[in-house]
């Protein structure tokens, strides 16, 4: 096959991805030595991602050999994520801000060897679900007969929420 990737669910305008990231002939690549393969990139949000293999030349301190995986920021701001990446019965998961034009992920994925095992027709299978973190902002205006009243619905949404509990306050 020439194509490499291709995305399970169109969710370009959601906050949530699902993404399948097929590798064919993965044994093939694995013997080519140190090389990355890359997805296409999905969009999430209008937010441009795409998914990095990475395929290293030699062991680690270990002795193993391990498959990077990665999800990469192709945007120009930094945005914070909830990322759970699936090869076989490995899961892993991170909430975490990527980095602008930058990635983050596990360097020790799986083993080269482990991943022998989980191919399907020599190809491997990298189910990726990606979820867009947005703060929620509220903004409250009032005049000083009732502005007592409006901080404490604030203080209690806040409190029930119990997240995104920092706020900034700004005086006229």
């Amino acid at each position: 096959a020439d194509e490499w990737s291709y995305i399970s669910n169109d969710t370009s305008n959601l906050v949530a991805k699902t993404v399948d990231f097929i590798i064919d002939n993965f044994e093939k690549e694995m013997e080519k030595g140190q090389h990355k393969l890359k997805s296409n990139t999905f969009t999430v949000k209008h937010t441009h991602w795409h998914i990095k293999v990475d395929i290293p030349g030699k062991a680690a301190e270990d002795g193993e050999t391990y498959i990077g995986v990665y999800l990469r920021n192709d945007n120009n701001l930094n945005f914070s994520v909830e990322f759970k990446a699936v090869i076989g019965d490995t899961v892993k998961s991170f909430a975490y801000e990527v980095e602008a034009n930058n990635g983050y992920g596990w360097s020790k994925f799986l083993t080269k060897e482990a991943c022998k095992k989980v191919l399907i027709d020599s190809k491997l299978q990298v189910h990726v679900e990606m979820k867009l973190i947005q703060e929620e902002k509220t903004e409250i205006s009032a005049a000083k007969s009732n502005i007592k009243d409006e901080t404490s619905i604030l203080d209690s949404k806040i409190f029930d929420m119990m997240s995104f509990s920092d706020f900034k306050v700004i005086c006229n």
